[in-house]
């Protein structure tokens, strides 16, 4: 027989231990849990609104090349005459083949400085700027800077090397990522200068709208036009667009 009381345990002493922490394990855990419920809804939500690969866009998530802005290099015209007359050039041989999700610029060889960009996204996204539904499975946005692939700031030789690696026409996807102030037949002196400080690369239009092109990029010139044969010309025909147009330096490069 003990006399006096019973030894305290170790057994006893851990029950205690445990008794006394379970709410405060059970709080922290719950915080826990929420904190990560909460990152998750957002990288969700983040995550919905992440801009489609435009190729898959039109391939797997209901997207019509056409419903946005694929064809605003003329105007307001309806979409089947658009079809008609710029489909091949613009969609089946630009838009269709495009395995990025970057985003282009809401009017094609826009002089705005302001010009928004856009993408299409999953119609679950609730951030859509300007942007609007287009079915129940699609939609689309406008892109701001620091959570999207936004090509106004794109640099000429990385413009070029995409063109390539994409197979695209390199002048169609300046015009379609670039400010174009003007025509470089037409611009200022001033304009150019403003160009130049802009610190972002601006293309400037020959008289045609067809290559050559200038690009500035800060003390950078570059000139956009037709690749020599067999490419260039050639390449158009066979649907080698990424060898259509080329870059060269025409100075400070």
């Amino acid at each position: 027989s003990h006399s006096g009381s019973s030894p305290f345990t170790a057994r006893h002493a851990y029950h205690t231990i445990s008794t006394m922490m379970k709410p405060v394990l059970i709080g922290a855990l719950a915080a826990t849990a929420g904190a990560l419920n909460v990152h998750s809804a957002v990288k969700e939500a983040a995550d919905e609104c992440t801009c489609l690969q435009w190729k898959d866009a039109y391939a797997s998530h209901g997207a019509e090349c056409g419903d946005v802005h694929e064809y605003s290099v003329l105007g307001s015209a309806p979409k089947f005459l658009a079809k008609m007359v710029v489909g091949e050039e613009f969609c089946t041989k630009f838009f269709k083949r495009v395995e990025d999700n970057f985003c282009v610029s809401t009017h094609f060889n826009h002089a705005e400085d302001a010009e928004q960009q856009w993408c299409y996204v999953s119609s679950k996204c609730q951030s859509l700027g300007a942007g609007k539904a287009v079915n129940e499975r699609v939609s689309w946005k406008t892109c701001s800077a620091g959570n999207d692939k936004m090509m106004n700031a794109v640099t000429p030789t990385e413009l070029a090397d995409m063109a390539v690696k994409l197979d695209l026409d390199l002048g169609l996807l300046a015009k379609m990522s670039w400010q174009v102030p003007n025509k470089w037949s037409h611009a200022s002196t001033t304009e150019k200068e403003k160009a130049r400080a802009s610190g972002m690369p601006k293309l400037f239009d020959s008289d045609s709208g067809h290559p050559p092109f200038r690009a500035m990029y800060g003390d950078k010139l570059y000139k956009i036009d037709f690749l020599p044969a067999p490419d260039g010309v050639e390449a158009y025909k066979q649907g080698r667009m990424g060898k259509v147009n080329g870059l060269s330096c025409e100075f400070g490069c």
